[in-house]
């Protein structure tokens, strides 16, 4: 069994557990995706945040009052807001949530919603131009920091 954190690892391996073997997230391997190529200006236009409404976040009791309050917060400064999901499935999928927040904030609000799964490259691509990503779901903030973006 391939385990991805020495903690894990030590309970599993106390139970009894055999043929562990512990191993890196293949997440913390990701590097810059397109070497060489010039990153977009986060300088020109209002400075964009990527929120991410996680439908793992929104299972645990975290109220979507919480993410329209921070969006809210965001517009009444300079920000532009862009609403990504980052996993969309049956059990938790961030487009439920994410659709509720919709219905909920005014249409004028300066907020665009992606409603498609995108590949690593294609949501590597679409955050290399955020000033910051705000997540739930530990993949999209590793790959958002391995593009030097904070989150």
């Amino acid at each position: 069994m391939f385990v991805r954190e020495p903690t894990s690892y030590e309970r599993l391996s106390k139970s009894g557990i055999k043929n562990l073997r512990l191993v890196a997230d293949v997440a913390f391997l990701l590097g810059d995706s397109r070497p060489g190529e010039k990153l977009p200006s986060r300088d020109t236009g209002a400075p964009r945040v990527f929120v991410n409404v996680s439908g793992l976040v929104d299972k645990h009791g975290v109220s979507l009052n919480v993410y329209t309050n921070l969006i809210e917060h965001l517009l009444r400064g300079v920000y532009t807001v862009q609403v990504i999901p980052h996993v969309i499935r049956r059990e938790d999928s961030d487009l439920i949530p994410q659709t509720e927040l919709e219905s909920i904030l005014p249409p004028s609000l300066r907020v665009d919603y992606e409603q498609d799964l995108l590949t690593p490259d294609g949501v590597t691509r679409r955050i290399r131009a955020a000033t910051v990503v705000v997540t739930g779901r530990m993949h999209l903030g590793i790959l958002a920091m391995s593009q030097g973006i904070p989150a």
